[in-house]
């Protein structure tokens, strides 16, 4: 059984100090929660900073990013949350985990949205993370999460968690809907748990993000879920044995049938 957190907070744009003090906040109330992971939305410690990319600095971000790493094995906890990853002349919208063992693993956000790639680079790359002492993870964020292929592969590789930060604007309530339209899919058709987290705040140009946090099962149903438009830890047990179980089985009934497993490859473009 693991023990996830979910991080429903607000950042600020470039403001890294700010956003790692938030960060660190909650890793404390997950660890005193006694949680094993803690996750927390799309560019979490940079802020989402598409318009003011040109502020951004990549070695006072190296500091933050190694002061969660000691974060994470002081408080024994995993941490996942979201920075702007610069290479050379390029930026890619990342997402790290900083393990309680000092390991440390990195997304590249693969599916960008029209105007993030303007100014970030793909990922090109979908491979899930063992993590000692909770399981095979995956990652998802944001826009990724809209393209069936992105989970499939995934969970195909083993992943049997699936994390999906966002950094989306919009009502909460609506988000709720939202997500209860695809995410239930990404989870029930490969069977896997799909855990989602979003932002709170305010973008640049002023638009609220939405918010919302919520765990769904391999059967697509709802074990936990936060969607109350303010900062909040929800936290959530889930059983990755449950998933690895409908991977195992070879049964053809829909009720315990891995799906994926019966796919017909070659009838697809």
């Amino acid at each position: 059984m693991v023990k996830l957190a979910l991080g429903q907070i607000s950042s600020e744009s470039i403001k890294l100090e700010l956003n790692y003090l938030k960060i660190k906040e909650y890793v404390l109330k997950a660890s005193e929660a006694k949680a094993d992971m803690v996750c927390f939305p799309e560019l979490a410690l940079t802020g989402y900073c598409r318009l003011d990319l040109d502020k951004f600095n990549a070695a006072e971000q190296a500091n933050y990013l190694e002061e969660l790493a000691k974060l994470a094995v002081d408080k024994n906890i995993a941490i996942c949350f979201g920075a702007v990853e610069q290479e050379a002349d390029k930026y890619y919208i990342t997402q790290y985990i900083c393990t309680k063992t000092g390991e440390k693993f990195a997304y590249r956000k693969t599916h960008l949205g029209e105007r993030e790639a303007e100014v970030f680079e793909p990922g090109e790359a979908l491979e899930p993370f063992e993590v000692e002492n909770i399981g095979n993870v995956g990652i998802l964020l944001c826009s990724d999460n809209h393209y069936p292929e992105a989970a499939l592969t995934l969970a195909s590789k083993g992943a049997r968690l699936i994390l999906a930060p966002f950094a989306v604007p919009g009502d909460c309530a609506k988000r709720r809907d939202i997500w209860n339209k695809f995410l239930v899919a990404r989870a029930y058709d490969n069977r896997v748990f799909v855990a989602a987290v979003n932002q709170l705040g305010f973008t640049k140009n002023g638009k609220a993000f939405a918010g919302g946090a919520v765990v769904y099962n391999p059967q697509g149903e709802v074990l936990a879920e936060a969607f109350t438009g303010t900062e909040s830890l929800l936290i959530c047990e889930v059983d990755l044995e449950e998933s690895k179980q409908y991977w195992q089985k070879e049964s053809k009934k829909d009720s315990a049938k891995c799906f994926v497993k019966f796919r017909k490859s070659n009838l697809y473009i």
